[in-house]
């Protein structure tokens, strides 16, 4: 430990080992005996601390009589010469498992009869670190004590989520029912699912409906597709939801579809759209297009596009983007394509390519596309040749189109202003 000159051979003042009250007595020990420090010598020393460390107090512990407060030890191994974080660690994590220990063996029921849930395990509560706190339930469940695992969990359940959620888990796996309506119509939205889902489970899947109407209603959400969602991802339970997928309901189709994605069936996702695409259902067919890119099959949404679905067309123009088939993009903006058109500006001016996308642009601002225009006007500052985007772009302006003459005006100012208050006078731009 910091602080404290260690002798060669073994280390009894390792906290580590220690499981019991007396093992942490023994390691207490040690660790005072290496310190030289007298009984005395800590009283003294921390006479002044909120929390002084009594002569008598320190014997209790150190003599395993009982198990005094986290924060006292730890005061007490700071003062015996601990003093860095990893140790100090060590030594709260001993003293947790002590009164984990102790909370266990405290709580044991009689051979006939099974007692409340023990008041010691409330106290344990407020010495245990949040980090543990799932070891101490782990612990509990594993000795069979459910009603303390329960208890506890309820107890820190109001301000922790992650707990409030192990709390209903629990419930359900024990089928607490009860418990878990109550939990349910205080406003507890997962307490709700874990009912509905339990409910469903042993085959009350009206029942289920019923308590997810309340949320379903407070949500403004399809009741359907809140039982499509318990049915799913809570239970795991594809088959149910293939079936009505197979009746007709649209969300369970979609939904199923991610699910497959999400567990590797890529394939088995898009087959199970492809049909119900075909026969025109739109949201089968936007599904299928996202999945067929994130599976990254080009020649199926290049078939999708070509039968006029628009977004397939975008999405095969972002997996031809995510490949760097710029000459294929190239052909496209050429022949008019003004997302490809789009995509490439971005990808050559994110490259510093800034003169290469102006003249990929200015073809198409010639004729007056105003977004081509904005562009440039984006654009010109960082590239030179203002002066050819000012001639190319001067008879569009004339011709009545605004924003070529507000961006010809701004790159005139400089060396024609009066040219360029003029055409702004021309076009209303100045009011």
């Amino acid at each position: 430990m910091d602080g404290v000159k260690r002798p060669p051979g073994g280390d009894p003042d390792d906290p580590r080992p220690v499981r019991n009250r007396q093992d942490l007595a023994r390691a207490l020990k040690a660790l005072q005996a290496r310190s030289g420090m007298s009984l005395r010598n800590v009283q003294d020393q921390t006479r002044s601390q909120r929390d002084p460390l009594k002569r008598s107090t320190v014997s209790e512990m150190l003599n395993a009589q009982r198990l005094i407060p986290k924060r006292m030890v730890l005061a007490l191994v700071g003062v015996l010469g601990v003093t860095s974080t990893d140790d100090l660690s060590a030594w709260e994590a001993a003293y947790e498992r002590v009164a984990m220990a102790e909370a266990l063996a405290g709580s044991q029921p009689s051979p006939d009869q099974a007692p409340p849930p023990s008041p010691l395990l409330a106290v344990v509560l407020q010495a245990v670190s949040p980090k543990r706190f799932p070891n101490l339930i782990d612990d509990l469940l594993k000795a069979d004590r459910l009603e303390d695992a329960l208890q506890l969990l309820r107890i820190r359940a109001a301000d922790h989520n992650d707990v409030a959620r192990q709390l209903n888990e629990l419930l359900a796996e024990y089928d607490r029912e009860e418990e878990l309506h109550t939990r349910a119509e205080a406003g507890d939205r997962d307490a709700a699912r874990k009912l509905a889902g339990w409910q469903i489970t042993v085959g009350r899947p009206d029942e289920a409906r019923q308590v997810l109407r309340s949320i379903a209603d407070r949500e403004g959400r399809d009741l359907e597709e809140m039982f499509i969602d318990v049915l799913l991802h809570d239970l795991g339970q594809p088959s149910a939801v293939a079936d009505l997928a197979a009746a007709g309901n649209t969300y369970a189709l979609v939904q199923l579809a991610r699910w497959l994605q999400q567990d590797g069936s890529w394939q088995k996702g898009i087959e199970l759209l492809r049909p119900h695409a075909e026969t025109g259902n739109l949201e089968a067919a936007t599904e299928l297009v996202e999945l067929l890119y994130r599976a990254g099959q080009a020649p199926d949404l290049r078939g999708m596009a070509a039968a006029g679905n628009s977004r397939a067309h975008q999405r095969w123009v972002d997996l031809l983007v995510d490949r760097q088939r710029e000459a294929e993009l190239r052909v496209l903006a050429e022949d008019g394509d003004a997302y490809a058109t789009e995509r490439l500006v971005h990808q050559l001016s994110d490259a510093s390519r800034v003169n290469e996308a102006i003249d990929l642009l200015l073809p198409i601002a010639k004729i007056g596309d105003e977004y081509a225009i904005k562009w440039l006007a984006r654009l010109y500052r960082d590239a030179r040749g203002a002066e050819r985007i000012v001639q190319d772009l001067l008879p569009v302006a004339k011709e009545g189109n605004r924003a070529a003459a507000a961006l010809v005006a701004e790159l005139m100012e400089e060396n024609d202003p009066v040219g360029a208050a003029r055409l702004r006078l021309s076009h209303g731009l100045d009011e």
